[in-house]
């Protein structure tokens, strides 16, 4: 009977553990769950201050009318335009025809360089350029050669310029193909006044005025349309063409 005793005393003590132990542990929860709860109530807002993640429209598109194809077009030439005169209006571009009295009041002229002569104490020969104007129509050789020909003015004879052209000669003809000028005296061309060098000094005259033209390099002389092989007795060859280098 004492045994059963001591069993009842043990059964309130072990129900009194349990309820202290429950509510410690309620207790250390209260304690913990306000923290809790407000961190929470902190997320929330939180999350609701972020800006919210709107999706990104597509542009609206709006139908384009159907595109008309337009007829193709001839290509055109943008580099060179040309464009072509009628047969009527090309007639009244035309020059008119000119009468020979025209023609001479239409007289050009130039300034040339035309050689002549000088001599020093030592009777040493030297060549002078002079410029000129030349008055001309169609053939300014013609005219420049046919001015040294004739001879020097009064204010070139007091500077003491010479002439060995001989008189009377004349320039029947002058024409010029690749480079050469042809160019045709008469027979007084072959007299010689002053010698050796004279006959030289005046080939030179020639040469020096004629090569002043940039289409000629050269001359051919001709005594009434033949090609001489010696200038008379001086024995000077005037068979081949002579430029400028010849004489250096």
């Amino acid at each position: 009977m004492g045994k059963k005793k001591k069993r009842k005393n043990k059964k309130p003590f072990s129900l009194f553990f349990w309820i202290a132990v429950i509510l410690t542990i309620s207790l250390i929860f209260l304690l913990k769950y306000q923290p809790i709860k407000e961190r929470i109530s902190d997320l929330r807002e939180k999350n609701n201050t972020e800006t919210p993640i709107t999706e990104i429209e597509s542009p609206k598109t709006t139908p384009q009318p159907p595109i008309k194809q337009q007829p193709k077009e001839e290509k055109k030439d943008d580099m060179i335009n040309i464009s072509i005169i009628p047969k009527e209006e090309k007639k009244k571009q035309e020059l008119p025809k000119e009468t020979p009295q025209e023609a001479v009041s239409k007289e050009k002229s130039y300034i040339a360089g035309i050689y002549f002569l000088s001599v020093n104490d030592d009777a040493e020969i030297s060549l002078e350029r002079v410029e000129k104007e030349i008055k001309y129509i169609s053939t300014p050789l013609m005219n420049t050669l046919e001015t040294m020909i004739g001879g020097l003015s009064s204010e070139e004879v007091a500077r003491g310029l010479l002439n060995f052209i001989p008189q009377n000669t004349k320039l029947l003809s002058a024409s010029v193909k690749n480079g050469t000028a042809y160019l045709n005296f008469s027979k007084e061309f072959l007299v010689d006044q002053f010698g050796r060098d004279g006959a030289k000094a005046k080939i030179m005259q020639i040469v020096y005025t004629a090569t002043e033209f940039p289409t000629i390099n050269d001359v051919q002389f001709l005594v009434d349309g033949e090609i001489k092989n010696y200038l008379n007795a001086e024995g000077i060859n005037i068979g081949k063409p002579i430029s400028r280098n010849s004489f250096k």
